[in-house]
């Protein structure tokens, strides 16, 4: 049930334009959705899956460089450089 400031028949109308829309703008998402759902699941955490390593991987560099930044300013100032 939705709860609209809008009569039943305006929301339905609604919906069945911007449904008709998005058909016109793009034309196979629709059938491609129906054809196999499953699929699109399992691209959809393939990509999300992917985004993570690439932000581990990110971090592991961040976090390495940062240890060798404090290693580098460490040795400078025992050997009186700062």
């Amino acid at each position: 049930m939705l709860s609209t400031p809008y009569t039943g028949q305006q929301v339905r109308k609604t919906l069945k334009d911007k449904v008709d829309d998005i058909k016109s703008s793009s034309p196979g998402l629709p059938d491609a959705i129906a054809k196999d759902p499953k699929e699109m699941i399992e691209k959809t955490i393939s990509s999300i899956e992917e985004g993570i390593s690439r932000m581990q991987s990110a971090i592991e560099e961040g976090t390495k460089a940062a240890e060798d930044k404090r290693r580098e300013l460490s040795e400078n100032k025992k050997d009186g450089e700062i």
